[in-house]
């Protein structure tokens, strides 16, 4: 029996006497093309990535009608609940000037706890081949997906209690299905190549 994710928490305006639940992954692509996801966690930022990189914060602030914080430099970044289950982003620098973009909930950071993917252990290290390992870490926040130094969170997940499957970050797409041994096969494709390999759960050999 299939059983997806969640449907994401609805956005609730302060208007409406209901607070935002920020907590989770917002993911998107701003009027330059580049892409953006903001992790929130427990009240504030804790992951900032802009075009696939990894931005440290050098502060954070979540209240129930906006996000703001600062990826350092003078840089502020705010967001506001959207339409639908969206946030507007807007960027500002005193030298880069500004950028504006619409962001998604990636999944409802309950999503992979209470579908059949919580029956797939949390941390998973993988190879294809190559000497760099692979991390796949499951959690409330979502799936976070690590390789050569770099973590992408995951969106468009779905999962079974033998499968999962996501996308991560621009056009990769990763399935996975668990073996009766406990390890899983996977199939990852990027730019229309596939490669092969598998995870095994961490601490196990």
């Amino acid at each position: 029996m299939r059983h997806g994710p969640v449907v994401a928490v609805m956005l609730a305006f302060a208007s409406q006497a209901q607070a935002m639940d920020w907590n989770g992954t917002w993911v998107g692509r701003l009027d330059t093309g580049a892409s953006v996801a903001v992790v929130i966690e427990g009240g504030r930022v804790t992951t900032y990535r802009f075009s696939g990189r990894s931005v440290s914060i050098a502060y954070s602030s979540v209240s129930p009608d906006r996000v703001t914080f600062s990826p350092g430099s003078a840089a502020i970044v705010e967001l506001k609940p959207a339409a639908g289950d969206k946030v507007d982003y807007s960027f500002t620098h005193p030298q880069r000037g500004a950028g504006t973009g619409v962001l998604s909930r990636a999944t409802s950071h309950r999503a992979v706890a209470s579908s059949a993917a919580a029956r797939i252990p949390a941390s998973w290290s993988g190879r294809w081949g190559r000497p760099e390992r692979m991390m796949l870490v499951i959690g409330d926040a979502g799936i976070t997906y690590s390789y050569r130094g770099h973590t992408y969170p995951a969106t468009a997940i779905r999962a079974t209690a033998k499968t999962l499957s996501f996308r991560v970050g621009d056009g990769g797409s990763m399935s996975m299905k668990m073996r009766a041994d406990g390890a899983a096969d996977f199939d990852f494709v990027l730019d229309g190549k596939s490669v092969n390999g598998f995870f095994r759960r961490n601490g196990e050999s």
